[in-house]
């Protein structure tokens, strides 16, 4: 579990150092949606600076956006499996396997919690 948990924070650490300034996706007649809502797991409130990182698990694609100022974001993807990693600064990093199948759209609430492992102290 911990190994799992470095990993997704790894994970998110790097990529937050990768630009993002719009969302890449593959729109076209097999593209299902692939959306949700990032928020804030103690008061509930939309996290619009979390990032969200789609990884096509062939290591074809990567899907990148942002939600909006509600906390809302939405990804048109083609069928197949993903890895769809979340993170924020201050946040402990949210990872989810997902299925993709053409027809049934997912929606994913993402509660991200305090990265009380990385926490500063002063």
């Amino acid at each position: 579990m911990r190994s799992a948990r470095v990993f997704c924070f790894l994970a998110v650490a790097i990529l937050l150092c990768l630009p993002v300034d719009k969302a890449y996706s593959k729109d076209g007649p097999d593209a299902t949606g692939f959306s949700g809502v990032v928020v804030d797991k103690a008061e509930g409130v939309p996290i619009s600076y979390a990032h969200v990182w789609i990884h096509e698990q062939s290591g074809k694609s990567v899907f990148t956006t942002q939600p909006d100022r509600t906390g809302n974001f939405s990804v048109p993807l083609p069928d197949g499996y993903y890895d769809v990693l979340v993170g924020a600064p201050g946040f402990a990093p949210f990872c989810k396997k997902i299925w993709i199948k053409s027809g049934s759209p997912i929606k994913l609430k993402v509660s991200l919690g305090p990265d009380e492992d990385n926490a500063q102290v002063d």
